[in-house]
């Protein structure tokens, strides 16, 4: 991607949480001054426990979620958060939401 900083919203179609919060991360996404980029759960992202260990990566290689729904922000084409579940979201996406 182009942009120095943007979001990258990982949801899956079957995840209960993403279908929960869908409005919630739509609006953010209309709204927000970063893009945010939806990438559809596939197994070329690997699923792993510590996320913590993917910041600073930028390889599909190298980075892992915990699941659906992941955000992820990306600073400078390296990630520099990593969060997992429909609270952890919908907490960023709200200490987000004015900038």
């Amino acid at each position: 991607m182009e942009d120095k900083r943007y979001f990258a919203y990982v949801f899956s179609y079957d995840c209960y949480y993403c279908k929960e919060i869908k409005d919630d991360v739509l609006k953010f996404a209309n709204s927000s001054v970063l893009k945010v980029y939806f990438i559809e759960y596939s197994k070329e992202i690997t699923l792993g426990q510590y996320t913590e260990k993917t910041i600073g990566k930028n390889t599909i290689e190298d980075i892992f979620i915990k699941g659906t729904p992941t955000l992820l922000l990306i600073e400078n084409k390296r990630i520099s958060l990593n969060v997992a579940g429909k609270t952890n979201v919908l907490e960023t996406i709200s200490r987000f939401k004015n900038i």
